[in-house]
């Protein structure tokens, strides 16, 4: 029997499209943002087949113009390729691709590329030193780290942990955007830079084994598997399945922990993430960390009336509102105004606001939004009209 399309769908909020056979093997298209593919000129963010054994052909980080910030200008090596495209036609493409080799020195050199008016700090060497440190012994790290008899000190290990991961994520990504007021929304974007400034091999042992073990650790409190979750897929999504059947240990609270990894990564979901996350918001305590991870999981998949108004309150007014930080308040920004729902309640928030900084980091990421949506014809989230509003609005 011929393999034949047995299902076809799409997501709008991830903005991808899944195609599965009958023999189980799953074709996935995944469109970038308008501003993300306007920095890069191209609209995929990643174009990929999963077999049914979990055997993986991926394509990512796709860049159409030597401009682009999302290039690196170094180390490129250029082919003459001709593409047969079975069916349909054999065309020739000049393709290019990066070689890194694992040097870190060539993430450096990308991230200078990418963000020139932030060059490479102390700070982020430190954050870089003390992660591969740690990964370089975990024979050691995993005995001690997993396996200590105290729970106490297996859970301050773990914040210790989450607070670095928080830490890179807001050197590597949101300090530079905030400064070029940009709207980074590629999860396989922000991977890549993870990947090559603490190398490929450091990136991989995090995700393939850090959060694997970490996540079923047996009697692991779940407010903390929230939160280590939310870390580690906030650096990015890896191109590589994260199976956590591996040696038959089983995910606790999946529902939930994958809602929380899956929309970090823009990835697909189903209806039993958004309900696991609003039963955990409700059950929680305001005193409960994780309820800030769980209440931005569903900020991010465009569910905001599924939040009650005074936790959706309290969110916004820790991460936008009253933070000294520009950088957190310009990450919460961007992934709140991702959604028509978002917007329309960001701007209510801020009618009677006193403060300039956060009316103005507003507007900037309204104006961002509707200036690519109207360069690149992409009217799916923004409709035309609310692009006019938002940007006659900036005058």
């Amino acid at each position: 029997m011929r393999d034949q399309v047995s299902q076809v769908t799409w997501d709008s909020v991830s903005n991808s499209l899944t195609a599965v056979n009958n023999r189980g093997t799953k074709a996935l298209i995944s469109f970038r943002s308008p501003g993300d593919a306007e920095a890069s000129a191209d609209p995929f963010r990643e174009i990929s087949a999963t077999s049914s054994t979990g055997t993986k052909i991926c394509f990512r980080n796709l860049v159409r113009t030597a401009q682009s910030p999302l290039r690196i200008n170094s180390k490129i090596r250029d082919e003459n390729i001709p593409i047969t495209i079975k069916g349909v036609a054999t065309i020739g493409e000049k393709l290019s691709y990066e070689d890194t080799s694992g040097d870190r020195a060539a993430g450096i050199a990308m991230w200078k590329t990418l963000w020139p008016s932030q060059p490479e700090t102390t700070e982020l060497q430190e954050v870089i030193s003390i992660l591969k440190s740690g990964t370089e012994q975990r024979p050691q790290m995993k005995r001690s780290f997993l396996d200590d008899p105290s729970g106490e000190q297996i859970v301050k290990r773990l914040a210790s942990l989450i607070a670095l991961f928080e830490h890179l994520d807001e050197l590597m990504i949101w300090e530079p955007a905030f400064e070029a007021k940009q709207c980074v929304e590629d999860p396989a974007f922000q991977w890549r830079m993870f990947e090559q400034l603490v190398t490929p091999p450091l990136a991989q042992t995090v995700t393939e084994q850090f959060l694997i073990d970490v996540l079923t650790i047996e009697d692991m409190p779940l407010r903390m598997r929230c939160r280590f979750a939310s870390a580690v897929a906030n650096l990015g999504n890896s191109p590589y399945e994260i199976r956590f059947d591996r040696q038959s240990k089983e995910l606790r609270d999946r529902d939930l922990i994958e809602a929380v990894l899956l929309s970090r990564w823009r990835r697909p979901c189903e209806q039993r993430h958004i309900d696991a996350c609003v039963d955990y918001i409700k059950q929680s305590a305001r005193t409960d960390l994780a309820r800030d991870c769980v209440i931005e999981s569903l900020v991010r998949l465009h569910c905001i009336p599924r939040i009650p108004k005074d936790c959706l309150t309290e969110w916004f007014g820790s991460h936008v509102l009253n933070t000294e930080s520009n950088s957190e308040r310009w990450r919460s920004l961007v992934i709140l105004t991702a959604s028509k729902a978002g917007r329309d309640w960001a701007q209510t928030q801020v009618q009677d606001v006193s403060l300039t900084a956060v009316k103005d980091a507003l507007q900037k990421v309204l104006d961002k939004r509707a200036s690519a949506a109207q360069k690149t014809g992409r009217f799916e989230n923004l409709s035309e009209e609310e692009c006019r509003r938002i940007l006659s609005g900036s005058e």
